[in-house]
């Protein structure tokens, strides 16, 4: 699993739209809320937070999120992996 693409790929949903879910790529929602976490501090994702829910569960909250023109700037940055995800079936494929 290259976590590299899998942030790609997630941050590519967002842009899209789409909201994404840790099931799609085969991580847990601990480790799909490091990401999206990470997005936030880097200035990736905008209108996104995570939040605790109890003493170990965190819950990403995505929904009306936005890639901020440094994300947009991350997606283009990386366009060979952008032609090979717009040609992948499968986001977990992709991944892989």
């Amino acid at each position: 699993m290259n976590r590299e693409k899998i942030r790609y790929s997630i941050l590519k949903e967002i842009d899209n739209g789409n909201r994404p879910l840790h099931t799609e790529y085969e991580i847990t929602q601990n480790e799909f809320c490091d990401i999206i976490q990470n997005f936030i501090d880097e200035g990736l994702l905008a209108n996104a937070k995570v939040e605790r829910m109890g003493s170990n569960k965190r819950v990403a909250l995505i929904k009306g999120s936005r890639v901020t023109t440094e994300g947009k700037e991350y997606l283009s940055k990386n366009t060979a992996w952008s032609k090979a995800y717009s040609l992948a079936k499968e986001i977990r494929d992709w991944v892989k």
